[in-house]
């Protein structure tokens, strides 16, 4: 609105401005976040691909989410941890690979049994871990994946450069459900896998045994 005088000349204005950017920020981060749900679901419903194939596309897409360079899934036995499957730029880490538990920040996910975010690991107290010397990684986010009730390992994004802008709340959420997902996946594998043993185990058996052997319904 403007302020007139006597001679209708404009003496002064009067005007407000809002700041719509936390509004926007929001908004772009809840369409992110709707569209890595969508894009977990083809890739998860897809079985015309491997389970290990549905992995990598789900590490390639957490990356993709949560802008980090690398994504692991790992298994921990102990003091070791191996990275089973990797996505990483220029092989820098690559599937299989050792190494000691102490020297990852997994190991805090291990202690803790609960999810670890951190975006600039030096201002953090992972600075004070041994793995920020060894691997040198600024951000970094892991959940456990849990395999029939027991802790199977860790699925983590990391890079070694901070990241500009904290994990979210819904960011945190996702990787929590891709955790979930690849747990559920490693324990029907594994259940497949006992169920085959199982009846190659009997189908020996059966053919070891000298006598006749037959199987009847309860009709005989």
């Amino acid at each position: 609105t403007s302020l007139k005088g006597s001679d209708d000349e404009t003496l002064a204005f009067l005007g407000s401005i809002r700041d719509v950017s936390a509004r926007i920020e929001h908004e772009n981060a809840l369409e992110a976040h709707n569209d890595a749900l969508r894009a977990f679901h083809d890739i998860t419903t897809d079985d015309s691909q491997s389970v290990a194939e549905r992995t990598d596309a789900v590490l390639e897409l957490g990356c993709e989410y949560l802008e980090l360079d690398i994504g692991i899934l790992s298994a921990i036995d102990g003091n070791e941890y191996t990275a089973e499957q990797v996505v990483a730029p220029d092989e820098a880490i690559r599937s299989g690979e050792l190494f000691d538990l102490s020297a990852t920040f997994c190991e805090l996910v291990v202690d803790s049994d609960q999810l670890v975010a951190e975006t600039n690991a030096s201002r953090s107290e992972l600075a004070d871990h041994p793995a920020y010397d060894v691997q040198g990684l600024e951000s970094y986010i892991g959940t456990p994946v849990v395999v029939d009730g027991e802790r199977y390992g860790t699925l983590n994004f990391s890079q070694p450069v901070a990241r500009q802008r904290p994990f979210t709340a819904g960011e945190r959420t996702v990787v929590r459900i891709f955790a979930q997902w690849i747990g559920k996946e490693l324990s029907q594998q594994r259940n497949k896998r006992r169920a085959t043993a199982n009846r190659d185990r009997l189908r020996q058996i059966i053919d070891l045994l000298p006598q006749l052997v037959f199987a009847k319904d309860r009709d005989n």
